[in-house]
């Protein structure tokens, strides 16, 4: 497996989402997936707020008052 090393490169991967429609759903949560697959433990919290940060419109407003520490709750969200 690769690793992405910098945090500028594992955040321009992440597509913004604004939970609109699927195609863009599915390609947010591959992306997001993929970065958290090439990246090492220590830096995954910073990517799971680039990915929160990109949430947009209706997305945004789904996790605004929830503490959400994992991509796993994440994605369940």
């Amino acid at each position: 497996m690769s690793v992405i090393t910098s945090l500028e490169a594992a955040f321009r991967i992440l597509p913004k989402f604004d939970k609109q429609n699927s195609e863009d759903l599915h390609n947010f949560i591959n992306s997001s997936e993929f970065a958290f697959s090439c990246i090492s433990e220590d830096i995954k919290p910073k990517i799971l707020g680039a990915i929160i940060a990109n949430l947009t419109a209706k997305a945004a407003q789904v996790v605004r008052f929830k503490k959400i520490d994992t991509w796993e709750e994440l994605k369940t969200t």
